[in-house]
């Protein structure tokens, strides 16, 4: 009998900038209705597995790894800039903070991973990659003081990384939101 993990991959975000964010959030949404990600679980999904076996973890970290090495260049920066939702604006499900990736450094991380992923069954995404940082899952309209909030800020900078970290997580759902448990760790 084998074990279901719900699984992602993604890439860390710096100290700083997560730092700047979480200080954004607590002054720019005090007393907000929005239920923001935790500051330990922000990160940049470069791929959602969902439920594994757990008996295939090993493999996918090797394939990974195997990724990593294949990478042509070293990371660059990348700017945390601008908000967005998905789908859309009129009808938002996730609030998220943009990317801006002028190498195309994450977009490479993207097809290596999912190169290294396709040999091992897993499908390609269908939807094409589109680096950002989830602020919040939105599960009722914004009201007026939050869309306020939102106008006024939209153009927001939080500054420049390099990421660093390319990170298989676990994703463990809990009454509170999820928690994240780092399964394997590889430097980009």
């Amino acid at each position: 009998m084998f074990k279901l993990v719900r699984t992602f991959i993604g890439v860390t975000l710096s100290d700083e900038i997560n730092a700047k964010i979480q200080q954004w959030i607590n002054t720019q949404w005090q007393g907000s209705p929005i239920r923001f990600i935790k500051k330990e679980n922000r990160h940049i999904t470069i791929k959602f597995l969902g439920n594994v076996n757990k008996g295939s973890l090993p493999k996918i970290s090797e394939a990974l790894g195997e990724a990593v090495s294949k990478l042509n260049r070293n990371s660059s920066e990348i700017a945390v800039e601008k908000l967005g939702f998905f789908p859309n604006e009129k009808n938002p499900h996730v609030f998220w903070i943009g990317l801006k990736d002028s190498s195309g450094y994450l977009a490479d991380i993207f097809n290596v991973v999912e190169n290294e992923l396709r040999e091992l069954g897993f499908s390609r995404d269908e939807r094409s990659f589109h680096a950002h940082i989830t602020l919040a899952r939105l599960k009722k309209r914004l009201d007026d003081n939050d869309r306020t909030s939102i106008d006024s800020c939209k153009d927001i900078k939080f500054g420049e990384y390099t990421p660093s970290k390319l990170v298989l997580f676990e994703s463990i759902l809990k009454g509170k939101g999820a928690v994240y448990d780092k399964i394997s760790e590889f430097s980009i």
